[in-house]
Formats: C-alpha cells, structure tokens, sequence
C-alpha cells in the first residue's frame, strides 16, 4: 500500500461539463474537484480531455521536476560549450604541428641544398689533377665535367635520380661565385654518370648475383 500511496498524484480538476461527469474513474462535478489522488494513467486521461483543467497540487513535486529539468539543461549547455572549447583546442594544436612540420620540411630542404652547394664547393677547388672524389672515379671522363658528374653522384645520393637534374639543380657556389652548367655540360655529365656509374654499377650486382 505505500508504493501505491507513493505513485499517486495529488491534482485538482476544472470541469465545464454538467454534473456528474465520469472520466478516468473519478465523477466530476461541474466547477472545481480539488484533493483528487490519482495515478499516471488516470492523469493523463484527465489531462487529456478538453473538457477538463487539471493542475497539480503538489508544488514541492513540480518544483523538484522544474529544478531537475534546469539543472540538467545548465549541465548540458556547460558539457556542449567544454566540447566546443577542447573542439578549438585540439584544432589549433593540429594547425600549429601541420605549421611545425611544413616549417622542419623546408629547414631540411634548406639544409641538403646548402650540404649539396658546400660539398659541391669542396669538390671544386680540389684541383686539376684530381681523378678520385668521394671514392668516385673520373679519371675517363673530360676534366671540365669532373665537378659537374660529382654533383650528379651527389644530389643522386641524397634522392635517386630517374631523368636529369635540371641545369639549375646543379648550380654551385665556389669561391663566393655561383656556378651552372651549360645544358651541353650537363647532358654530357649526366651521359657519362649513366653508362660509368648507374649501368657499371647494374652490371655489378648482376655479376655477383650469377656468382
């Protein structure tokens, strides 16, 4: 009997109907029908009936559902703007890193270029008589291309080449001075490096492979 007693709401009834009306188990009287304990089924039946008003009379209940509701949408509101705020967070963090990493790509970048120029740089003032650079022999190549087929073997070293470089890729700086191949220059550095180095060396690991 106490979870029954517990279940039951307490209304009133405004009825414009004439005297008696029957609904939801209950006979009304036209006008008010106050202290009518019902439960959730015959509530909504009342509550349903055009012809009726009905108010809850038990305030400290509505007001806890009213506070209840409040309650819950502040801490949704609250939980929505939290995700918003970590939202912009995390995309800031991804647009900084995707910085960062566009930022160490042409630091990189940079730093290989002036590695190639530098070494490239070296090579050039070794000397005329110079055959061997880098354990890379051009003794049978003209000695006006030796530098040119060392920064050939050089950028190819950092990043296999599969055509030849441009004649600006090959630009080096000797003596405060830059330098450029004429494209005849390259086209017979490049010749050179592909049947003395790249085909030599082809040739190689196949003869150690039939071995």
């Amino acid at each position: 009997m106490t979870n029954l007693k517990q279940n039951l709401i307490a209304i009133a009834v405004l009825s414009t109907m004439p005297t008696p009306y029957r609904r939801a188990g209950f006979v009304l009287e036209k006008g008010d029908n106050s202290s009518l304990e019902v439960n959730q089924e015959q509530f909504e039946a009342l509550d349903a009936d055009k012809n009726l008003t009905v108010s809850i009379l038990d305030a400290e209940l509505a007001q806890s559902d009213v506070s209840t509701h409040v309650k819950s949408e502040r801490i949704l509101a609250a939980n929505v703007e939290q995700l918003r705020d970590e939202n912009a967070s995390l995309q800031s963090k991804v647009a900084e890193l995707t910085k960062l990493g566009t930022s160490q790509q042409d630091t990189i970048k940079q730093l290989e270029e002036e590695l190639a120029a530098s070494e490239a740089a070296t090579i050039l003032g070794l000397g005329a008589d110079t055959t061997t650079i880098n354990d890379l022999d051009v003794s049978s190549a003209p000695h006006e291309l030796h530098h040119w087929i060392v920064v050939i073997d050089e950028i190819n070293k950092e990043s296999p080449l599969t055509k030849k470089p441009n004649c600006d890729h090959l630009t080096v700086t000797a003596n405060g001075e830059e330098i450029t191949p004429t494209a005849a220059e390259r086209d017979a550095a490049w010749a050179w490096y592909q049947e003395n180095v790249v085909i030599a060396s082809s040739d190689a690991v196949e003869s150690d492979t039939e071995a």
